[in-house]
């Protein structure tokens, strides 16, 4: 008799198990709606990982937030009209 296969506890470890299932289906899917959606769901699960990760880190922290373009464009004050 085959041994059965442990079931994960944890979230971390349903997220990581879900993940590997789906990644081993890919290769086995031709180009279409239903490998996009499979690999939508593999981006899902690891953004959920990403965030688990920053809600049980013990120094939790906001995020630092995203500047586009360079340090001086952001030091500019807006004043909602366009520049002239």
């Amino acid at each position: 008799m085959q041994r059965r296969q442990s079931i994960p506890h944890t979230f971390e470890e349903i997220i990581a198990a879900e993940k590997a299932r789906l990644e081993a289906q890919v290769p086995h899917l031709p180009p279409g709606p239903q490998k996009d959606r499979l690999l939508k769901k593999i981006s899902q699960l690891e953004t959920a990982s990403h965030v688990n990760e920053w809600l049980t880190s013990p120094g939790l922290q906001p995020p630092k937030p995203v500047v586009f373009g360079t340090a001086q464009e952001s030091a500019k004050p807006t004043s909602g009209r366009p520049e002239v």
